[in-house]
């Protein structure tokens, strides 16, 4: 039906998720088991997926020109039964939208740009009641739940699950439990009668964790031993993780291995939460929390009671680093010391909670370097001229004092 499906990041959505999308387009972020291209591509199995993002971004995702007609979507659009039916549905021409929010578009040839996109979709427009959108980042984890019922659903119709074999392990709504091949699971409480749980490839589950569903240990990440799950939570390929967690997603390769509380928040990619790392996620008052907005360079209220840490990529934390309610910081920030750092923690920043500098581009770059030696991985000139184009996108924020 479609010769290509394009996810479209216009410019005031991907920055509105920023500090997770500064260094990537919205449909690579991850919720529940699969990124969201991920979903689209699981959905539509034949058909090639791109992504169309902001300009300094966009050399390092390139986007094929299609022959034939372009299903585009909203970048931070979750797929459903519902909207894929609605979906089929278009003719050529037509589009769908939740309010200002482009869902959908079939349209009849390839376009340059996302203003020629969305002036295109604009022409044929119909509303369309739809709640399963990333506009916001609290939408991340405040989705998650709905994401890995929907993702394990998908992969079911896939392949099945293995089984539990260790005796020492508790399991409760067995039924509930994906288990991939290679998984290793020791001493362990599942508790999926919350919700489901789902445990990736080569998975490892540390003996005395407690995990409670919804939940997905994606491929080769682990659990220390005594690690404890309190639900909605994603911990995303080869991380490493201990201590509480509550409602919150890591992205790939991030390291917290050590006790501290972390709730409703996000981290990005290559991260390391130092020993006792800790998190505020409610106001001492159970007021509305107010978050930064890369929009309007301001804290906004967000109608929220539950929000606590967003840390973009390579962001590290010394030991017995706290931080208060809605800390929004990085990407490349080094903090350690002790004290409360400031609500935003703008990119590129080194320092104490009260005394901070630049992160230098050469320094970060060593830095990086070992980083991802120790996952296994080789820096590369395109690494280095991704992140040299994030520096410079991000200029304005640093803080210039050196």
């Amino acid at each position: 039906m479609f010769s290509q499906i394009v996810s479209v990041d216009m410019p005031l959505w991907h920055r509105r998720l920023w500090p997770l999308t500064i260094s990537r387009p919205i449909a690579e972020l991850r919720i529940g088991i699969m990124r969201i291209r991920e979903k689209w591509s699981f959905h539509f199995p034949e058909t090639p997926v791109f992504l169309m993002t902001v300009d300094y971004l966009a050399d390092f995702f390139p986007c094929q020109p299609a022959q034939g007609s372009v299903l585009y979507i909203g970048g931070g659009v979750l797929p459903n039964a519902s909207l894929l039916q609605e979906i089929q549905r278009l003719a050529i021409g037509e589009s769908l939208w939740a309010e200002d929010y482009l869902l959908a578009f079939h349209a009849p040839h390839s376009y340059a740009s996302t203003h020629e996109v969305w002036e295109a979709a604009s022409l044929q427009a119909s509303q369309y009641t739809y709640l399963f959108i990333i506009r916001d980042l609290p939408d991340i984890f405040a989705l998650n739940r709905t994401a890995i019922e929907t993702d394990i659903s998908a992969i079911r119709q896939q392949r099945r699950s293995t089984s539990v074999t260790d005796k020492h392990t508790a399991v409760y709504a067995a039924d509930n439990i994906f288990i991939e091949q290679g998984a290793s699971i020791k001493a362990t409480v599942l508790n999926a009668e919350t919700g489901p749980i789902y445990i990736g490839k080569n998975a490892v589950v540390g003996e005395g964790s407690i995990i409670r569903g919804a939940f997905a240990l994606c491929e080769g990440a682990q659990l220390n031993m005594g690690t404890i799950i309190r639900g909605d939570t994603t911990i995303s390929e080869y991380c490493k993780m201990g201590g509480e967690i509550s409602n919150s997603v890591f992205l790939g390769y991030s390291n917290k291995v050590h006790e501290g509380f972390l709730g409703n928040s996000l981290i990005g990619q290559y991260c390391n939460l130092g020993a006792g790392t800790t998190v505020s996620n409610m106001k001492n008052t159970m007021g509305n929390i107010k978050l930064w907005n890369y929009v309007n360079n301001q804290a906004e209220a967000t109608d929220r009671r539950f929000v606590g840490l967003f840390l973009g990529d390579y962001s590290f934390t010394g030991i017995g680093t706290t931080f208060n309610t809605a800390t929004v910081g990085g990407p490349v920030m080094n903090l350690f010391d002790a004290g409360l750092p400031p609500r935003f923690i703008p990119p590129f920043t080194w320092g104490t909670p009260t005394q901070q500098r630049i992160y230098l581009f050469d320094e970060f770059i060593k830095t990086a370097r070992r980083i991802k030696l120790s996952k296994g991985q080789a820096w590369t000139v395109a690494d280095t001229a991704l992140w040299k184009a994030i520096f410079l996108q991000t200029a304005d924020y640093h803080i210039k004092s050196v």
